[in-house]
């Protein structure tokens, strides 16, 4: 009898660690099977599809640009028409189709292929949206409310920049900003940064892919005073990014609209990492107060010249008062 107590024990004793390491092990193995698993991509609403589609407008990607300075003429055209054909005096019916013919000819002139030659644009807002050597090239639209920048490789429309008229947004936030954009295309995925400080701030807001294309909201005030859009075709960004290692592997590039999507971390490099280096260069090539616009031309031999830049920028605007429940009030986009 006290021989089976013994053993009854010895088995209680040996038996309890052991049933308690299976345990832990089954749990061990549910852990690593759950990390295992990818967390499914978050999908486009249809607000965000709908939204997009109100943006992108009559463009499509694709387009070459031949057609978008046809289309974007088309609309200069019907814009000043009316005004002219109104117009009973002569004089001023001719100067009327003279800026006209003026903004049509700066349109056409916008159109910058990046073929390594210096262009205004290398320091600028939009300095990391393209590369050059690889089939890049661009065309910069004027508008009431923003600037348009169209991107394309191989001479088809891959990418739309909106930079937003600064002061449209008179002491507001990029949450501020961010709010409006949400309630606009549907809720979106903040993405954090790392200043130099060492502080978390948000970068840029993230959509889900709406059919193959990706729009992001990004925060440009800190430098330029502009918030600003992006749409892109995906497939056709990836295809520009891996040209670029090939054809322009002295430019550091990383796209954070793509990285977003194709990357499971929230976070991301500084977005201003480079600034001391950037400022830097502006300050000893001493650019124009606006790097994001080309500069005036050079004075011609005999004399002086003043650039006149009324065609390249927009007039003065009286400030008017933001809606504080609605910082966009107002902002048909």
């Amino acid at each position: 009898m006290r021989a089976i107590i013994v053993a009854l024990g010895l088995a209680l004793a040996f038996g309890a660690p052991q049933a308690e390491a299976a345990k832990a092990k089954k749990k061990a193995a549910k852990v690593v099977k759950a990390k295992g698993k990818k967390k499914p991509p978050a999908q486009a609403t249809a607000q965000t599809k709908l939204g997009i589609d109100k943006l992108m407008g009559q463009y499509k990607f694709g387009m070459s640009s031949a057609k978008i300075l046809g289309m974007v003429e088309k609309d200069l055209n019907t814009e000043h028409y009316p005004a002219i054909k109104q117009t009973t005096d002569a004089m001023q019916q001719d100067r009327l189709r003279r800026e006209l013919m003026d903004k049509i000819k700066e349109l056409k002139k916008s159109l910058i292929k990046f073929t390594g030659k210096h262009t205004p644009w290398d320091i600028s807002m939009v300095d990391k949206e393209f590369a050059h050597k690889n089939d890049e090239s661009m065309i910069v639209v004027w508008t009431k409310k923003d600037r348009r920048f169209f991107f394309f490789h191989n001479d088809k429309l891959y990418k739309l920049f909106i930079a937003f008229n600064a002061d449209l947004f008179q002491d507001k936030t990029f949450e501020d900003f961010a709010q409006v954009m949400e309630n606009r295309f549907g809720p979106a995925e903040r993405k954090f940064t790392t200043t130099l400080k060492g502080d978390k701030v948000m970068d840029h807001l993230a959509w889900p892919p709406s059919a193959n294309t990706l729009l992001r909201a990004i925060d440009h005030t800190k430098l330029y005073g502009n918030f600003c859009l992006v749409l892109v075709d995906k497939g056709e960004q990836e295809t520009v990014t891996a040209g670029r290692r090939v054809n322009s592997p002295s430019k550091k590039y990383n796209d954070p609209l793509v990285d977003s999507v194709t990357k499971d971390e929230g976070g991301g490099g500084d977005s201003d990492e480079d600034i001391v280096d950037r400022i830097t260069r502006r300050t000893s090539k001493s650019p124009p107060a606006d790097t994001t616009a080309p500069p005036p031309p050079p004075p011609k031999k005999g004399g002086t010249v003043t650039p006149d830049r009324d065609t390249d920028t927009p007039p003065a605007k009286k400030h008017k008062k933001v809606n504080a429940k609605n910082p966009l009030d107002g902002l048909d986009i």
